[in-house]
């Protein structure tokens, strides 16, 4: 369910209710946790949990977009994150940035202004089609199945008929560090904690061959063994940033990571992975919230 601000969620004030302590998990879908209807993504799951021990003004709120990446949950929060009044901002970024480390203009350089013609992967054609999109995961699914059969799309949106690189490019990767950086330093300057994440995800050197069918290469252009380097610079980079900059760090990665009993694909959970995750989450902030009060 989307509520009416546009996430993915309960509803919520716009207006941070007094006493409220609200927490925004920014992301890519991995965040929005798209194979599960209802509350049960693993964010809004983590603040009931929080709930559950007793933190009754706890809000956990998914900003999670499919498709987006940390330049993405930078910009939203720079954009409009900031009026909510967040106390902490969270951020777990990865496999959507992976797909820039393979190119070598900056980031600048590959945005383009909008197609003025329909594109049905992100326009819904008329009422009855955003309506049923909003109100039928079963719907939601077949129209998606349907637009990638028209357009000769793959998974994610990607051409599969495009070669695989063995080489990451500097850009992307250099791109990614500026962009958690910044969020960190944003998240500050609005006067929120900021929260970096690792991203857990299937990928592992001596994945299987039924781990590796799993996996997306088309999506992010890369070879196996590329793409284990490309997640290693991604996790290192949030555990790098995180000690220069003196923020608490939640390691999915460690804790989940090449568990193929969590996983539906390379990076999106299944149901245990989900409820896995949300008590990691749940028990790193319930330890920041016992510590922040007997500081106090």
């Amino acid at each position: 369910p989307i509520n009416a601000l546009g996430y993915r969620g309960p509803a919520f004030s716009a207006e941070k209710p007094p006493g409220t302590i609200r927490i925004i998990v920014y992301g890519g879908s991995s965040v929005f946790d798209q194979n599960f209807g209802g509350y049960d993504d693993w964010p809004t799951l983590s603040g009931r949990l929080l709930q559950s021990r007793g933190f009754d003004t706890v809000e956990v709120l998914n900003f999670g977009i499919p498709g987006h990446a940390s330049i993405d949950s930078l910009g939203r929060l720079l954009t409009e994150g900031h009026l909510f009044d967040p106390d902490y901002v969270l951020l777990y970024n990865g496999w959507n940035d992976i797909k820039t480390f393979t190119i070598a203009d900056p980031l600048l350089r590959t945005m383009k202004p909008l197609r003025k013609q329909f594109d049905p992967r992100i326009e819904f054609a008329n009422v009855i089609d955003r309506l049923l999109a909003r109100y039928s995961q079963t719907y939601m699914h077949l129209r998606t199945a349907y637009v990638q059969k028209v357009l000769g799309l793959g998974a994610e949106g990607n051409v599969e008929d495009q070669p695989l690189s063995a080489e990451l490019l500097p850009t992307g990767v250099r791109q990614f560090g500026v962009n958690v950086q910044t969020f960190v330093r944003l998240a500050r300057a609005i006067g929120a904690t900021p929260i970096l994440m690792t991203q857990a995800t299937l990928v592992q050197s001596d994945n299987s061959e039924a781990e590796r069918s799993k996996i997306y290469y088309h999506y992010v252009q890369l070879t196996h063994d590329a793409l284990v380097e490309a997640y290693r610079t991604v996790q290192e980079t949030m555990r790098r940033v995180a000690q220069e900059e003196d923020v608490e760090l939640i390691d999915a990665d460690t804790a989940l990571s090449g568990r193929s009993e969590y996983f539906r694909d390379h990076v999106h959970l299944n149901e245990e992975g989900s409820r896995q995750l949300a008590e990691l989450v749940a028990d790193r902030l319930a330890d920041l919230f016992t510590a922040g009060a007997a500081q106090q």
